[in-house]
């Protein structure tokens, strides 16, 4: 097998450019014109001076999980690259074994390490410690009786590095090539972290050719019996050198088990990330950018040895040149960029016509034109599969087992998302944005739980699903509900049937809510659409007047029964519905085109499949498993079509033209992206789960999350519990069935162990899993249940964890005039 040796030198190098005369001139530059270069040449983009760093070799240990090459910017704004305080600022490497002859080799690898670890943590000193034997851990030993392995004991090794941590330590990681027990069913990077003590221990034997062969070289090859203390077992034992370049890509992983504690933000070292906007030049950087393509067609204009790029690189410094002399810049400082957040409401995958094109449907013109004009996302999630615990994680972007919103709210609902959770319209608010949210809230609307206590400025739209509620002219459902003023004869024969009764709601009309104020009871759904675009024009009109960037949440109705599109067919009506949002859609990318804006469009969860010639469709994924034994297979389930969405991303001139990612994306992941496009850093007090996507955004990278839970949302299981992991392409089920298909079947909820494992990429549809005895399905359920395991644990010591109030009252629901039959307060006429 081929390893490419890197040095820490060559790693380095690697970072600022693969062309050596470029590095040299580069180094020449202040630190703000580097600054100038790194945000605006798009680092890792074809024709870029930034090119992808590699750490992996060509023959790769695992070739089923290749690592994706890294690009500059993602290297340096991975989230995990932290702060530590000054006096505890070094990370500390301790290998743990004897390496015989293979000593000197694992020297110079684990140096490799240290200082790609160095590089990777920019700013931070990595130490490693003098390598010690198993004997001098004085860790207790075992004798694996099935495989002959043998395995240290990792409390014991966690104490000994425990004592062994220097003053100055913000980590200290053991490392070794030795099996480690008590858990060993793992199949790859085995270990355990204290994370409040900064310690963690790490094996890397089970990446060796052979471990699971009766050639490894870590096995006894007599039988023994181990003895605690006599560590003669050792003696002569070959221990795997550490030789991987894995090795090096892993260092990442293990430290991202150091979380250090929250600390005064008096004692924390800030270490610049190189690229950081240069906010004051991007305008000029985009001038550059120009520059670049015209200079392309003159370089045989240009004076000897001057490319087209150098040539750009003097002319940002002869403007730095510039603004030293004059001591002002003509251009204005970058503002903060605007964000529009489009939620559709149970939306299909395949609803938007360029997901699946063969269709030909033509239902949605305008997002397919922001589609070729910015990047779709094909890989995309919401954070559950139904409505209040979406919305939830969209805002927060935590999971609902840390929020607390594991299922929806209700009418007479007395809480909403605990106030103890940080939205992103609060902290966009306290930087300085101007805070809009139309359409459907759906997270508590009775005191303090409202939307203008949550964040926004401004609100309009209604408190929760417009089927909560009944109206005067009731859009298409299946079932078809009453009017607000049906007679008690008509809702007794409507409750006759208990489906019927289940879903339609009539004790209080639908109200439609301005701020705090309840304008209309019940409203008119058939203009809602109408009333909702003018209302969002009006906030980003205000927010342009007042000078503020904005942020706007428009949280339709579209595409949730009851159905009411404005010219009221009487065929196609999810298709004339369809093409109603997107033309409001349309309506507001051509208002915020003149403004500097990112518009982000995405759904709830999927389609609610019970809903019949209502609901949308969600493509190939037809969780067909399901399907086949009857119940349905889309919203309130954890099948790909609850919770796989369409997605995309619109923003002239920022993100890159009719791009596509499969990056493996979230909801939870909006809420970390737009901080970070804003310049906001969130709360250190609590954990996170969603991850910034900039670097997807904006330069093409394909990284996304490497494991992604999806939560019981209604169907079968406990609300929000975790029981559907995915991880890479495949796709693991703890719990399958009790959802309702179209035609009222319900499947039966079956528990799985060993859990359902399907390959994603083989099989979108779901219909086949992997067989349990294959190697792949074992080397997949394991890390499916670390993974599993170590969120779970993670969620239980998470001392953020908040719980939402689900108690209901009557008096808690929204009501406009308690005296008169449904709260009514505006006439008939």
């Amino acid at each position: 097998m081929k390893v490419i040796h890197h040095s820490p030198e060559t790693l380095q190098t690697a970072l600022i450019s693969n062309c050596k005369d470029l590095t040299e001139l580069y180094k020449q530059y202040t630190k703000e014109e580097c600054h100038l270069l790194e945000e605006g040449l798009h680092p890792g983009q074809p024709g870029s001076i930034f090119q992808p760093v590699t750490v992996h070799s060509d023959s790769d240990w695992i070739p089923s999980h290749p690592e994706n090459p890294q690009d500059f910017e993602s290297f340096y704004k991975d989230p995990h690259r932290k702060t530590p305080s000054a006096s505890c600022g070094t990370i500390y490497i301790q290998t743990i074994g004897s390496f015989g002859e293979a000593g000197p080799h694992t020297e110079q690898y684990v140096e490799w390490l240290r200082g790609y670890c160095q590089a990777f943590f920019y700013g931070l000193p990595v130490c490693w410690l003098p390598a010690v034997t198993v004997a001098q851990t004085g860790c207790s030993f075992r004798i694996n009786q099935s495989s002959q392995n043998l395995q240290l004991l990792t409390g014991d090794l966690l104490q000994f590095l425990c004592k062994r941590k220097p003053k100055d330590a913000f980590c200290v990681v053991g490392i070794t090539m030795i099996d480690l027990y008590p858990r060993d069913s793992w199949n790859f990077v085995f270990g355990q972290a204290s994370l409040h003590k900064g310690i963690g221990v790490f094996s890397f034997a089970r990446y060796d050719d052979n471990f699971y062969s009766k050639d490894y070289a870590g096995r006894v090859k007599k039988q023994r019996q181990a003895k605690q203390g006599d560590y003669s077992a050792f003696d002569g034992h070959y221990t795997p050198p550490i030789t991987s370049t894995l090795l090096l890509r892993s260092c990442k992983a293990l430290l991202n088990w150091m979380e250090e504690e929250p600390r005064s933000p008096t004692t924390v070292t800030s270490f610049p990330k190189p690229t950081e906007a240069f906010h004051t030049a991007k305008l000029w950087l985009k001038k550059c950018q120009h520059i670049l393509n015209v200079t392309k067609r003159l370089h045989h204009k240009m004076p000897a040895g001057v490319t087209p790029l150098l040539f750009c690189v003097m002319l940002a410094g002869l403007y730095f040149h510039l603004m030293s002399e004059r001591g002002s810049v003509v251009l204005k400082p970058n503002k903060k960029p605007n964000f529009i957040l489009i939620l559709a409401d149970d939306l299909g995958w395949a609803d938007l016509d360029v997901n699946l094109p063969e269709q030909k449907a033509n239902n949605t013109p305008n997002l397919n034109l922001m589609a070729q004009q910015g990047l779709r996302f094909l890989d995309f999630h919401s954070p559950a599969s139904t409505c209040s615990p979406s919305r939830a994680s969209i805002l927060t972007g935590r999971y609902g087992l840390r929020n607390g919103v594991t299922h929806n709210f209700a009418v007479g609902s007395v809480g909403g998302l605990p106030l103890s959770e940080i939205t992103l319209p609060q902290l966009l608010q306290q930087a300085g944005y101007y805070t809009a949210m139309i359409g459907k809230w759906h997270l508590g609307h009775n005191g303090p739980y409202g939307p203008t206590k949550r964040g926004f400025d401004y609100y309009f739209g209604i408190p929760y699903s417009n089927d909560m509620g009944c109206t005067d002219n009731p859009g298409y459902d299946l079932p078809q509900c009453l009017a607000c003023d049906s007679s008690d004869l008509q809702i007794t024969k409507l409750r006759r049937s208990e489906r019927k009764a289940r879903s339609c709601y009539s004790k209080v009309g639908l109200p439609l809510i301005e701020n705090s104020s309840i304008l209309e009871q019940p409203l008119d759904l058939w203009t809602l659409t109408q009333r909702y675009q003018s209302a969002a024009l009006r906030a980003m009109s205000h927010a342009r007047e007042q000078g503020q960037p904005y942020f706007l949440y428009i949280a339709l109705a579209h595409m949730h029964v009851p159905l009411a599109p404005a010219h009221k067919p009487t065929s196609r009506v999810y298709a004339a519905s369809l093409q109603e949002m997107d033309r409001l859609v349309g309506t507001i990318r051509s208002a915020s085109d003149a403004d500097d804006t990112l518009i982000w469009f995405t759904s709830d969860n999927g389609p609610w499949e019970q809903k019949c010639q209502y609901a949308g469709s969600p493509g190939p994924f037809q969780g067909k498993w399901q399907t086949q034994r009857g119940g349905g297979s889309a919203k309130k389930t954890t099948w790909e079509g609850g919770h796989r969405v369409p997605s995309l991303a619109y923003w002239p001139g920022v993100i890159p033209t009719n791009a596509t990612s499969e990056a493996l994306l979230s909801g939870m992941d909006i809420f970390p992206t737009l901080l970070s496009l804003a310049g906001v850093t969130p709360p250190s007090d609590r954990r996170y789960d969603g991850i910034d996507v900039t670097n997807i955004l904006l330069h093409g990278v394909q990284t996304g999350h490497t494991v992604l839970f999806h939560p019981n949302s209604g169907a079968a299981g406990r609300l929000g519990d975790l029981q559907t992991v995915r991880v890479g392409k495949y796709k693991a089920f703890y719990l399958t069935g009790s959802a309702e298909a179209c035609n009222g079947d319900i499947g039966t909820q079956e528990f799985h162990d060993p859990p359902l494992i399907f390959d994603l990429e083989r099989d979108p549809a779901e219909e086949t899993p992997l067989k349990v005895g294959t190697r792949e399905y074992q080397t997949t359920a394991e890390k499916v249940a670390f993974w599993r395991e170590r969120l779970l644990w993670d969620i239980a010591t998470d001392p953020s964890v908040s719980v939402a109030d689900y108690t209901t009252d009557d008096s808690a629901r929204p009501c406009c005039e308690a005296t008169r039959p449904v709260c009514r307060c505006l006439s008939l006429g």
